[in-house]
């Protein structure tokens, strides 16, 4: 396994967060086919955020701050293709712990 470009484990909450939603908002398309080793990291990633209240409210306050309607669509959407992918490979507690994510983040949509 190559290394990553960027290591997810020595971002700060904030920019973990900011990372989440950034390429959320990019993965709208379906590209699992390639990247299925970042879905998994994100999986997890999102999996670590669900554990901590204070992590969720920070998710949901920076997905708050976002201006744009597009962009808060494309996440979700990103979200969707997160919950298409882990059950495709049948990893059902994790497409739980998205779901509970996404109904959250459209609450504020």
């Amino acid at each position: 396994m190559n290394p990553s470009i960027i290591d997810l484990n020595k971002l700060t909450h904030e920019e973990l967060i900011n990372f989440i939603l950034k390429f959320l908002a990019l993965i709208k398309d379906g590209v699992f086919n390639e990247k299925e080793e970042l879905y998994e990291i994100l999986g997890k990633k999102i999996n670590e955020i669900n554990n901590s209240q204070q992590s969720i409210l920070k998710l949901n306050e920076s997905f708050k701050k976002i201006d744009s309607k597009s962009k808060k669509h494309n996440i979700i959407e990103g979200l969707f293709e997160l919950i298409s992918y882990f059950e495709f490979e049948e990893k059902y507690e994790i497409c739980a712990t998205i779901k509970k994510i996404k109904d959250n983040l459209l609450m504020d949509l």
